[in-house]
């Protein structure tokens, strides 16, 4: 795209974190309960995203949801103590999943996406985080067998287009494409979350093993997260005032919830 050979491309927010640090926002390791947390802040803080984005000369024509990304593993995972000193994945050129792995005494092994299942295979990783549709179209299923069923982080992907190409077309053209846009990848999130629920089935129909976290270690890790929140999004160049509002919002919907 910065050579002009694309027009535009499908990206995973880790993918965009280089030219964009904040397209990271949704993916805070331990930040959201439910898809419900997720929709609610989306409302309220996606148009921040698109317009930060636009002005890194990307027109963001939607997010593409992949899912809630647990914990998959070789050995049981139940609390703090069974997270230290295990050899978990981390995707390569991301400082913000890197970070928060070690600051659960993590080892972290970045490797790229398709490298996994070799490391998974060669014992060099025993631990990834994944949506349960990316640990089936992945194979990592062939070698986890437990679930930590606590959510991680949010994945999703953003279709993207050059700003001055998209600025090409017409007022009117821009205006259609965004409305057909955000229907089909409403759509499409739709299905992704049918999909998850129906691939979390045949995981466990293929004999892995879904795990409830111990609620106190629930809690300790996600305090844990919290007092190096700041250090985190230092590293992974996220603004302040956006990880901010993003608890805020959090903190509304929760105590509305209540």
């Amino acid at each position: 795209m910065r050579f002009n050979q694309l027009n535009g491309a499908a990206l995973t927010s880790g993918g965009l974190s280089t030219v964009y640090p904040d397209i990271q926002l949704y993916s805070l390791v331990l930040k959201f309960n439910s898809l419900a947390e997720i929709d609610y802040v989306r409302q309220k803080m996606d148009a921040k995203i698109v317009a930060g984005l636009n002005q890194k000369g990307m027109t963001a024509l939607g997010f593409a949801e992949l899912g809630l990304s647990y914990l998959m593993s070789t050995q049981p995972i139940r609390n703090l103590a069974d997270i230290k000193n295990q050899k978990a994945w981390a995707p390569d050129n991301n400082k913000l999943v890197f970070n928060a792995q070690k600051t659960l005494g993590v080892s972290p092994i970045p490797l790229a996406m398709g490298d996994v299942l070799m490391g998974l295979q060669t014992g060099m990783i025993n631990v990834v985080a994944a949506s349960p549709v990316g640990a089936l179209a992945l194979q990592w299923q062939t070698k986890i067998k437990y679930v930590n069923n606590l959510p991680m982080s949010y994945v999703f992907g953003v279709l993207a287009v050059n700003k001055k190409d998209f600025d090409k077309l017409s007022k009117e053209d821009q205006a259609v494409t965004s409305q057909v846009m955000a229907r089909v990848l409403g759509d499409i999130n739709q299905h992704s979350r049918d999909d998850n629920q129906k691939a979390a089935e045949t995981l466990k129909s293929q004999g892995v093993e879904f795990i409830d976290p111990v609620p106190e270690a629930a809690t300790e890790i996600k305090a844990l997260l919290k007092d190096a929140d700041l250090d985190l999004v230092k590293s992974g160049g996220l603004s302040a005032g956006l990880v901010k509002e993003l608890n805020q919002h959090l903190a509304d919907f929760r105590a509305k919830a209540k």
